[in-house]
C-alpha cells in the first residue's frame, strides 16, 4: 500500500513542478530574450526553484495520489477483499498515515532548511541575468515592514512607498553591543536622499538598560541622520522574504522585536503557519479516505471525487480566511495557523466510520 501510494504521489509532485517551471518560463520568457540570458543562468535559476515549487505543490500531489490508490482499490474490489477479510478501514488505512507523517516532515525540512538558501540564490539570478537590474516595481507601497540592521538599529515603518523612497511612522531603536535600546526615535516621515535619511516632526528618547525613557524627550522639526545606514533596497528586500526565513531565524526577529512592543501579527502567524504547512499533506488524505474508500460504483465514486474536490477547496479558503484574521489581529496566531488543519482533520477522523459500510 505505502509503495502504491508513494509511486503516484511522486509522479503527481513531478508533473506539478513541471507546470510550476513551465508557467514561470512563460513569464519570465520576453526578459530572457530581451537580455540574452545564458542557458547557464537559466538551468541555475530553474534548478533552484524546484523547491520553491515543491513546497507549494506537494499538497495537491498528495491529495491526487490518494485519489489515484483509492480509486484503483475500489476499481479492482480490493477494498471489498480486505474489509471481508475482517479488516476495518482505519487499519486499512494506516500505512497512508505514516507516508503523510513522512511527507510533512519531508516538508518542513525543505521549507526550512533548503528553501530559504535557494530561493535567495534563485532571486539573485533573476534580478542580475535575468531582468538585468531592471529595479524594482512602480507605485508599489509596503506596510508594517520591519528590519534589524547589522549595526544594531531596529526599524519599525508603518508604510514605504517605493518609488519615491519616503516612510512614514518611523520607530527606530538604537541597541548597545547587550541588545539593550539605549535610544528611540520616533518621525512622522523619513525621506531618502542622497544616501542618507531625512527626517521630519521628530522625537528623540534616552532610554536606560530596562527600556525605560530617562530625561526630557527632544523635539525638532527635520532631521537628517548620517548614522541610519539602512537603504530603502535592503527595507523592501527584508519585508518580501519574511516567508522565507527559516522557522529559528523568524522565530529570532519576532523575539528581538517584541522586546521593543511591536505589534507582530503578521509575523507570528506566519511563524505558527511554518509549523501548520507541513501537515496539509497529511489532511489531504484524511480527506480523501472517508469520502473515497467505499465500495460504491464508479458513478458514485465520481460523486464523492467531486464532493472531496468541494471539501479540499473549502478547507484551503477558510485556511486563508483564518490566515487573513489572525494577521489583522482578531485571531490569535496559533489559532488563526492550526484551527483549519484541526477542525478538518478530526471531522475525516469521525466520519472513517462511514467507510466500513
Amino acid at each position: 500500500m505505502i509503495r502504491e501510494l508513494v509511486i503516484p504521489i511522486v509522479f503527481c509532485s513531478i508533473s506539478l513542478i513541471m507546470f510550476f517551471i513551465i508557467a514561470d518560463v512563460f513569464d519570465n520568457l520576453d526578459e530572457m530574450l530581451k537580455n540574452n540570458t545564458k542557458n547557464i543562468y537559466i538551468f541555475q535559476y530553474y534548478l533552484n526553484i524546484v523547491p520553491v515549487a515543491f513546497s507549494q505543490t506537494i499538497t495537491w500531489a498528495t491529495l491526487l495520489g490518494t485519489i489515484f490508490i483509492l480509486f484503483n482499490f475500489n476499481r479492482h474490489n480490493e477494498m471489498l477483499a480486505m474489509k471481508a477479510a475482517g479488516m476495518n478501514i482505519e487499519s486499512i488505512m494506516v500505512p497512508l498515515l505514516y507516508v503523510g507523517l513522512v511527507i510533512g516532515i519531508l516538508t518542513f525540512v525543505v521549507n526550512d532548511r533548503v528553501v530559504p538558501k535557494t530561493y535567495l540564490v534563485a532571486k539573485d539570478i533573476k534580478i542580475s541575468q535575468i531582468e538585468k537590474n531592471k529595479g524594482k516595481e512602480q507605485g508599489l507601497t509596503l506596510y508594517d515592514v520591519t528590519y534589524f540592521s547589522p549595526d544594531n538599529q531596529l526599524y519599525y515603518l508603518q508604510s514605504l512607498e517605493t518609488k519615491k523612497n519616503i516612510a512614514t511612522n518611523i520607530v527606530i531603536v538604537y541597541l548597545n553591543s547587550d541588545k539593550k535600546a539605549e535610544k528611540k526615535l520616533v518621525a512622522k516621515e523619513a525621506t531618502w536622499n542622497n544616501g542618507t535619511w531625512d527626517l521630519k516632526f521628530v522625537t528623540a528618547y534616552e532610554m536606560n538598560d530596562q527600556g525605560r525613557i530617562i530625561g526630557e524627550p527632544q523635539m525638532v522639526a527635520e532631521l537628517n541622520a548620517p548614522e541610519l545606514k539602512v537603504t530603502p533596497e535592503e527595507l523592501i528586500e527584508t519585508s518580501r522574504e519574511g516567508v522565507f526565513l527559516s522557522y529559528k531565524e523568524l522565530k529570532g526577529q519576532i523575539e528581538r522585536l517584541k522586546e521593543h512592543q511591536f505589534k507582530l501579527n503578521a509575523e507570528e502567524v506566519e511563524l505558527n503557519n511554518k509549523l501548520a504547512i507541513p501537515w496539509h499533506s497529511l489532511v489531504m488524505i484524511l480527506i480523501a479516505v472517508p469520502l473515497l474508500s467505499g465500495t460504491a460504483q464508479r458513478k458514485l465514486f465520481a460523486i464523492n471525487l467531486s464532493k472531496c474536490f468541494l471539501v479540499v477547496l473549502g478547507f484551503h479558503f477558510l485556511t486563508a480566511i483564518a490566515l487573513a484574521l489572525g494577521n489583522s489581529g482578531v485571531l490569535w496566531p496559533p489559532i488563526a495557523a492550526w484551527i483549519v488543519p484541526t477542525l478538518f482533520g478530526s471531522a475525516s477522523v469521525f466520519f472513517l466510520e462511514t467507510a466500513n459500510r
